[in-house]
């Protein structure tokens, strides 16, 4: 497993609506980034409701989806920093990488807190409208982390899983759970006992839950 990239941004106009304001999806591969517990050093964060909490400091995205994009949408360019990610990963997808682990990667400390929400933001970037809907039917959403311990990361370095959560629930099941409007109730439940699921997720969840559970279902 090897962080085959490290980006960051400037903020800049949002791709949908320049008028409305700026946003910092535009990530470029850059020598090194510096984590810390609010997110990476000198990167530009813009919509701080939906991004930049301690649960979401790094932005993590697989390179082994790109052939995938790339088949499907060979108009576009398929590289590191295009899904906005912070941290671009081979050996490491959403079926291997599981809600609670613990990976050591450069001088930083990171834990998977949820996964990434795919966004109107990221669809209006390359122009695909249904590209939210795609990433979450192809499970090619990409994962946020916090970070345990702040430190460089640099493009080649080695990610070293130091723990294995005990409840072993992959961002693919999290996923899956979380878009599935009849998941059986009892997947809800186990995903809600992961105690490093960030808060937002957590809520999220709780809601679903109650509504499920009023409903009957």
């Amino acid at each position: 497993m090897t962080a085959v990239s490290v980006n960051r941004g400037a903020a800049r106009p949002h791709p949908a609506h320049p008028e409305e304001g700026q946003t910092g999806i535009y990530k470029q591969p850059v020598d090194h980034i510096v984590v810390s517990p609010v997110g990476v050093v000198d990167d530009s964060v813009c919509d701080r409701r939906h991004h930049g909490s301690p649960s979401k400091a790094v932005c993590v995205f697989c390179a082994d989806h790109f052939p995938s994009l790339a088949q499907r949408h060979p108009e576009l360019a398929w590289t590191a920093g295009a899904f906005g990610e912070n941290l671009t990963v081979s050996g490491l997808d959403e079926q291997k990488a599981c809600l609670g682990d613990v990976f050591k990667v450069g001088e930083a400390v990171l834990q998977i807190s949820q996964p990434r929400g795919p966004c109107g933001t990221l669809a209006a970037r390359h122009g695909l409208p249904h590209f939210v809907r795609e990433c979450i039917e192809f499970g090619h959403t990409g994962w946020y982390c916090r970070c345990l311990r702040p430190g460089v990361i640099r493009a080649g370095d080695t990610l070293k899983r130091v723990n294995y959560h005990l409840k072993g629930v992959s961002v693919a099941e999290a996923n899956e759970t979380r878009y599935d409007e009849s998941a059986p109730l009892d997947d809800i439940l186990r995903l809600l006992s992961v105690d490093a699921l960030s808060d937002e997720w957590r809520t999220d969840l709780m809601a679903v839950w109650q509504r499920r559970v009023t409903e009957g279902s």
